[in-house]
């Protein structure tokens, strides 16, 4: 399957970064050129929101098993694996991978090998870091009506879909930060997304 975005990645720099507190300038960017160095055992990024739903209907079909996006409930319940609540030491900050080179830690500035964030208490890594995800769920300003089933919210404004985690440059790197893309085609090279299997009952 070949994944294409529609309407280009925004590709951030470092060098963009330190330079503004925020990076406007667009580049043509795509998942296998996002404007810096990866192979494949990092996170893929430059992947629009279009791309991942279209990536786990293919992987769903191609091995006959229940794949797709996590809804943001399941995302943050295995973000947080258990806890009621996640404290960060920000002493520590230049010890996570690709954290905030922005501050001139010493590491990677981009996406890094995968697996070096974690495990959690879930066994599952990269959940706060090296790239933002995509989830299922309609960007909505609020909690307010959730499905109290963990299932992704659907209704709203559905041309705007919300993205968790962190990515690399993000300086506050928290699981509770949660944003939406404006454009279901449009992403960042710092935007990728997490695979979820349905389970049967």
């Amino acid at each position: 399957m070949i994944l294409q975005t529609i309407r280009g990645c925004y590709g951030f720099t470092l060098a963009e970064w330190q330079a503004s507190d925020h990076a406007s300038q667009a580049r043509g960017q795509t998942w296998m050129r996002p404007g810096f160095s990866q192979n494949d055992k990092h996170p893929v990024v430059c992947i629009t929101w279009k791309d991942a739903s279209a990536y786990v209907q293919w992987l769903a079909q191609e091995t006959g098993r229940p794949y797709r996006l996590p809804s943001e409930a399941e995302w943050e319940y295995a973000a947080r694996a258990g806890a009621s609540e996640t404290n960060l030491d920000t002493s520590l900050f230049c010890e996570w991978p690709n954290s905030d080179d922005i501050r001139r830690c010493l590491g990677d500035p981009y996406t890094v090998v995968v697996g070096q964030s974690g495990p959690n208490a879930f066994g599952l890594c990269d959940m706060n870091r090296n790239a933002f995800e995509w989830v299922e769920d309609c960007w909505n300003h609020s909690h307010e009506n959730i499905p109290l089933d963990g299932s992704a919210r659907i209704q709203e404004n559905c041309q705007t879909r919300v993205f968790r985690g962190g990515g690399w440059g993000l300086i506050a790197v928290q699981h509770e930060y949660r944003d939406g893309m404006r454009d279901i085609r449009n992403t960042t090279n710092q935007i990728g997304f997490r695979v979820a299997q349905s389970t049967s009952e």
